[in-house]
C-alpha cells in the first residue's frame, strides 16, 4: 500500500474466499488496488452458528488447493475460523474481532467511537444479505402482531441507543439511509452515520501482513487458539 511505501509482490496464484457482506467493500478495493484475484464467496447467514460457518469455509477452501496463497475476508467472528485448516495453500486474514472493526479500521477504534454507547451496526452489505433487524422486525410483527412484537423487540435490542451506519465509501449512502432511519425510528435509536474505509481490506490484498493486523497460516497448518488472540 501507498502508505507504506512499498508494494507486496504477489503470490503467482493468489485467490479471495469472503463473506458476502463485505462484497461492495471487497470489489471497491480490489479496483483501488488495481488487483484482480479470484474471488470466492461465502453466504453472510451462518454467524449465528459458528460451527456451521467453519464448516462452510473449510468446505469451500478445500475446493481451492490449486492456489498459492488465499486472503480470507473473514474475521475472527466468534471463533468461527478456530481449527481451519489449510491444504497447499498459504492463508491470510484479518486479525480483528469482526467485519465492523475491519471497515472501521480496528477494534480499537470501533470502542473509541461509540464509548459510552450500546450499538447496531449497519452496511448496505448488512442490509442486503443479512437477516437484518427490520426483516427480524416484520416477520415478527406479522406472526404475533404489534404488542407481542414490541415486547420481544426490546427484551433483544432494549439496550441499544445508536444505529450506527458506517460509511464505507463503497456505495452511496444515500440509497439506504431512508430505510436506516426508518429503523432507527421504529427502535427510538439515534441514528448515527460512522466514517468507515476500505483500508484494512485494501491491506489484505496488497501487504504488508505485519502481525499486529493479520493471521497467516502456513500451507498444511491449523488456525489456533493462540493465533485468534486480538490486543484491545
Amino acid at each position: 500500500m501507498k502508505r507504506f511505501g512499498i508494494k507486496m509482490v504477489d503470490c503467482e496464484k493468489t485467490a479471495i474466499l469472503a463473506c458476502r457482506t463485505i462484497k461492495d467493500e471487497l470489489e471497491f478495493a480490489q479496483k483501488q488496488e488495481n488487483k484482480e484475484h479470484d474471488i470466492y464467496w461465502v453466504e453472510s447467514n451462518l454467524h449465528n452458528w459458528p460451527d456451521k460457518l467453519r464448516d462452510n469455509i473449510q468446505q469451500e477452501l478445500d475446493k481451492l488447493d490449486s492456489y498459492e496463497r488465499i486472503l480470507l475476508g473473514f474475521c475472527v467472528c466468534g471463533n468461527s475460523v478456530l481449527g481451519i485448516q489449510t491444504r497447499n495453500f498459504e492463508l491470510i486474514m484479518p486479525k480483528t474481532d469482526d467485519c465492523i472493526s475491519l471497515m472501521l479500521g480496528s477494534m480499537k477504534r470501533k470502542m473509541e467511537l461509540t464509548s459510552g454507547h450500546h450499538s447496531l451496526f449497519l452496511t448496505k452489505g448488512w442490509m442486503k444479505h443479512e437477516a437484518n433487524i427490520w426483516g427480524e422486525y416484520e416477520h415478527t410483527l406479522k406472526k404475533y402482531g404489534a404488542e407481542i412484537t414490541a415486547d420481544i423487540m426490546n427484551t433483544i435490542y432494549g439496550k441499544y441507543d445508536w444505529l450506527s451506519i458506517i460509511d464505507t465509501g463503497a456505495y452511496v449512502l444515500d440509497d439506504i439511509l431512508p430505510e436506516t432511519q426508518k429503523i432507527a425510528d421504529a427502535f427510538d435509536f439515534e441514528h448515527i452515520i460512522l466514517e468507515g474505509s476500505t483500508s484494512y481490506i485494501e491491506q489484505l490484498l496488497t501487504g504488508p501482513w505485519d502481525s499486529e493486523r493479520f493471521i497467516r497460516v502456513p500451507p498444511r497448518s491449523i488456525i489456533t487458539d493462540s493465533m485468534l488472540i486480538i490486543k484491545k
